[in-house]
């Protein structure tokens, strides 16, 4: 197995794997269909940024997903 697959992926990837319905949950640090925004980081206080979280990490954590949707 490749050591870097629970790597992040580039900002330059995160575009394809959205279009193919992957993202990277990073509760769990690995790759997930079942993604949704948890939160969004603001950029003007530092780099900026999104957190991902699959169903199994949302329920395990208590979060909710950005748009409300309790799935």
């Amino acid at each position: 197995m490749n050591e870097n697959s629970h790597l992040p992926p580039s900002e330059d990837n995160l575009r394809a794997l959205g279009r193919i319905g992957l993202v990277y949950c990073t509760w769990h640090q690995g790759y997930t269909t079942t993604g949704k925004l948890v939160q969004a980081v603001d950029r003007t206080s530092g780099s900026g940024g999104v957190l991902f979280a699959c169903l199994s990490c949302r329920r395990d954590h208590h979060l909710t997903p950005v748009s409300g949707d309790a799935s």
